[in-house]
């Protein structure tokens, strides 16, 4: 396995461990952890969006 797919996969296990994390918090009615979770999810699919721009491939 190379270096892009591992780097694709380790990103998309982080965007779902931050995605459970927020629904999570969503759920328990604790809005600064929701709130930080939605961005981190957020912000993990755009860098993983600009590494398969910069790889072009998966």
């Amino acid at each position: 396995m190379g270096l892009k797919l591992t780097h694709i996969i380790i990103i998309t296990c982080s965007i779902l461990l931050a995605g459970f994390f927020s629904y999570q918090m969503y759920l328990e009615n604790i809005t600064p952890l929701f709130i930080g979770g939605a961005l981190t999810t957020i912000g993990l699919t755009y860098y993983m969006s600009l590494i398969i721009k910069k790889f072009k491939t998966i």
